[in-house]
C-alpha cells in the first residue's frame, strides 16, 4: 500500500515540473489560520495568486509542447525528403 505524504511527494515534484502544480496544491499551507472575514479574504487572495502562478506554468508547458511538436514535424519532413521512397 502506498501512503501519500510530503516525504513521498516532494521527490516526485523535484523530478517532474509537470506534476509540480498538482503536488504543490496538495501541500499548500495557508499563512492565516484565523477564522473570520479577514482570514477568508487572505485565503482567497492566496488561492487567486496560486491559481495565477499555476496557469502561467501550464501556459509555459503548452508553449514548450507546441515548440517540440513543430520541431518534430520539421524533422519528419526532413526524413521524408531523404528517405528512399517505396515504389
Amino acid at each position: 500500500m502506498f501512503v501519500v505524504s510530503a516525504k513521498n511527494i516532494l521527490p516526485l515534484v523535484a523530478r517532474s515540473s509537470a506534476s509540480a502544480p498538482v503536488a504543490a496544491a496538495a501541500l499548500r499551507m495557508y499563512s492565516s489560520t484565523s477564522d473570520g472575514k479577514f482570514g477568508e479574504r487572505e485565503k482567497a487572495a492566496e488561492d487567486m495568486y496560486i491559481r495565477k502562478a499555476e496557469a502561467e506554468k501550464i501556459k509555459a508547458l503548452h508553449d514548450r509542447i507546441e515548440k517540440a511538436q513543430k520541431e518534430m514535424n520539421a524533422i519528419n519532413d526532413a526524413l521524408k525528403e531523404i528517405a528512399p521512397k517505396k515504389d
